[in-house]
């Protein structure tokens, strides 16, 4: 795959996922899964940029654009075997694993992304209260998306919706876990880095990473009995990779 570049805005944002989807397309990697999920929220964002869903769509376009260059940095990174935040290195690590079904590489990228990431972005971007209600504007968004995206994802992976039933709705705990509290964890660290003197921000940030990387690595390897649970979606779960994206990538 080719490395991602550095966007200047949304529409390079939607650019430089679409470069990255086809070409994971292409080579059938499970590297496509995130950014086909991550340009689908992308593209609800631009949207609501040009219809007015948002208090300031300049600075949506800046805080967006801002969040998905620190995807593509850490992308770009492991491409050229650099090391990379801990917690996209468990994310992007995963994709070697057979185990591990499309469902967790969504949410290991979300972990990595929102926990780390966003808040960082939104320190850097527009850090304040200000910020606040577009902020959870997004999250309206990705709830709405993840809804769908279940469904969706049941063509694929049919014992998907089994997990209701046979782990008590872990799947939404989970999903919960690393859409819902990860925006609370991004909030937090953006407010608590704005509070703080410049020279300590990497140190909590480094914080924030470790933290998401262990929360990763619970994702990519639960425990019994959610363990089980991986194991019956993954016996049924489709293996064409590709199919998988263009499923996943569907507007």
């Amino acid at each position: 795959m080719r490395q991602p570049g550095t966007a200047p805005n949304i529409a390079g944002v939607l650019q430089q996922l679409d470069g990255i989807i086809a070409d994971a397309r292409a080579q059938s990697s499970r590297l496509g899964f995130f950014p086909a999920l991550y340009r689908r929220v992308t593209q609800r964002v631009a949207e609501g940029i040009t219809s007015g869903f948002f208090d300031d769509g300049a600075r949506m376009n800046r805080l967006d654009t801002n969040f998905a260059n620190r995807y593509f940095a850490a992308l770009s990174a492991h491409l050229s075997g650099r090391p990379t935040p801990k917690a996209w290195s468990v994310a992007f690590g995963a994709v070697d694993e057979p185990d591990v079904i499309a469902l967790q590489h969504l949410l290991l990228g979300i972990n990595a992304h929102i926990n780390v990431d966003l808040g960082a972005a939104v320190a850097q971007v527009s850090p304040g209260e200000s910020v606040r209600q577009d902020f959870d504007r997004i999250g309206t968004i990705l709830s709405k998306l993840t809804d769908q995206v279940q469904t969706e994802l049941g063509e694929v992976s049919p014992r998907i919706a089994d997990l209701d039933l046979l782990a008590g709705r872990l799947d939404e705990r989970l999903a919960t876990f690393s859409i819902r509290a990860a925006r609370d964890d991004a909030w937090l660290l953006s407010t608590t880095l704005t509070a703080l003197p410049r020279l300590l921000r990497p140190t909590v940030e480094r914080f924030s990473d470790q933290k998401a990387a262990f929360l990763g690595k619970v994702i990519a390897h639960p425990v019994p009995p959610a363990r089980a649970v991986v194991a019956k979606v993954r016996s049924a779960e489709e293996t064409d990779v590709r199919r998988i994206i263009d499923v996943l990538s569907r507007t």
